[in-house]
């Protein structure tokens, strides 16, 4: 039993069971050519705004359109802020307001600039450690005390008697050369 047997017995004998002509192969002669190429099945269809059905080239045409519309605004905007008088644009223009910065805030490790700006009056090493804020006696290598130090300097005195003889052997220097005789 083929297909359109069952078919048929299924929903009713279809009623036309004339064959059609069309469907015979015709001889390569009497073949004609299309006039227009057929389009293929998944071609894009174009449509404007209102539903209309646009060919590729008119959807391009009205995209270039579009495209210069919008570089003619620019144009026209950059021309109207440069022939803008400067007090008249520093009236419309409102200032941003940067929100305050604080020294502890974790973030500025990431930005230097603002880390440098907000150290200048505290004492901070550059590891971030506090640092001692008041004077204290020099040492041989230039060490600063710690923040927490109470300010009593408790040496026995040899590291001020250094200094005072390089400073004695110094002055000898400078004034041994200094009092020469010219010849």
């Amino acid at each position: 039993m083929s297909l359109q047997d069952y078919l048929d017995s299924k929903y009713g004998k279809s009623k036309s069971k004339k064959k059609d002509k069309s469907l015979k192969p015709k001889p390569k002669s009497s073949i004609q050519k299309p006039t227009k190429p057929a389009k293929p099945e998944n071609a894009t269809i174009y449509r404007d705004l209102s539903g209309n059905v646009l060919s590729h080239e008119e959807m391009l045409e009205q995209q270039r359109q579009k495209s210069q519309q919008e570089k003619q605004k620019a144009k026209e905007a950059s021309e109207k802020l440069r022939n803008m008088n400067l007090p008249e644009v520093a009236q419309t223009v409102t200032k941003r307001v940067a929100p305050p910065s604080y020294v502890d805030d974790p973030l500025l490790a990431f930005s230097p600039d603002k880390v440098k700006s907000l150290q200048k009056d505290r004492y901070i090493s550059q590891t971030g450690r506090k640092l001692y804020q008041s004077s204290f006696p020099d040492n041989r290598f230039s060490i600063m005390p710690g923040y927490r130090w109470d300010g009593i300097d408790r040496s026995n005195g040899w590291e001020q008697q250094v200094f005072k003889t390089t400073a004695l052997r110094q002055e000898k220097k400078v004034l041994s050369y200094t009092m020469q005789d010219d010849y």
